[in-house]
């Protein structure tokens, strides 16, 4: 999973190629011998899930990392990282589609150790104030790390995969309307991922009774992708929180992240380091 989140931050291929179907069914995950897709079967353990996300995870950032090409459609040398050769658009789609579809599969065929055990909305009630953490995001646990760390990965790929979304405009004629309604689908469901990886930090924080380290140190990198879509500034300042309170508590540095969120919101948010 570090790989994968590696890679992320560098904006590069992965090392491991995840079209090797041979290589990823060694590892125990269930990939169909015809299309190469993933083929949850009706029992899979919590390892062969978080294996099979990460496998996941790394055909997204290949496909977001070689743009235009046809690398991850029609595989070249793999040490050149980018294609020579355009592509159509629609095959662009058609690949997006493919691969959300394998996500969508692999969020449903999660077993129950994947749901939270422990799920506390926002408190909105006046009790605490407005501005408050647990005002602005839910409190969510899981039954292991392993799960609570996979679904925080779940949840930042799903983000990055939305944001990367080819515009279907180019494929079929479409109204101003239709364009911008898809553009607030996507900041919607944006939105809602971020919510669910800072509601997970929150779950897993270290004023909370079920603090724990592994889950903190995973979270660095969703915590991140989070404050990048987030815009509210209350609900920012609970991410830089989140993130410098990582750097305190167990030494990993945080901020790179902490002041390239910062340039990236701009100087004039209300917030400082």
């Amino acid at each position: 999973m570090r790989l994968t989140l590696e890679t992320v931050i560098e904006q590069r291929q992965t090392v491991l190629d995840p079209l090797d179907s041979v290589l990823w069914k060694i590892a125990g995950i269930p990939v169909d011998d015809v299309t190469g897709s993933f083929a949850p079967l009706p029992v899979n353990s919590d390892e062969t899930m978080c294996n099979a996300l990460v496998w996941l995870a790394s055909k997204i950032i290949n496909f977001i990392t070689s743009g235009d090409s046809v690398d991850h459609v029609f595989p070249q040398d793999p040490t050149k990282p980018f294609g020579l050769v355009g592509i159509a658009h629609v095959v662009l789609l058609r690949r997006w589609h493919e691969i959300y579809d394998e996500l969508n599969a692999w969020y449903d065929a999660r077993p129950e150790s994947f749901k939270p055990n422990k799920r506390l909305g926002p408190i909105t009630d006046g009790s605490i104030p407005a501005d408050s953490p647990r005002a602005l995001f839910p409190e969510i646990c899981y039954d292991t790390p392993r799960c609570a760390s996979t679904m925080q990965l779940y949840h930042m790929i799903a983000a990055i995969w939305e944001t990367n979304t080819p515009h279907e405009s180019t494929v079929r004629q479409s109204t101003v309307t239709e364009r911008l309604e898809s553009y607030r689908t996507i900041v919607k469901r944006c939105s809602e991922h971020s919510h669910w990886i800072c509601g997970i930090a929150m779950g897993y924080n270290a004023s909370m009774s079920n603090s724990n380290d592994s889950v903190r140190v995973y979270a660095i990198q969703p915590l991140f992708v989070a404050g990048q879509v987030l815009t509210a500034t209350n609900e920012r300042r609970v991410v830089l929180d989140l993130l410098k309170g990582i750097q305190r508590d167990l030494g990993i540095s945080t901020d790179y992240r902490v002041r390239l969120l910062m340039q990236q919101w701009g100087p004039n948010i209300g917030l400082n380091v």
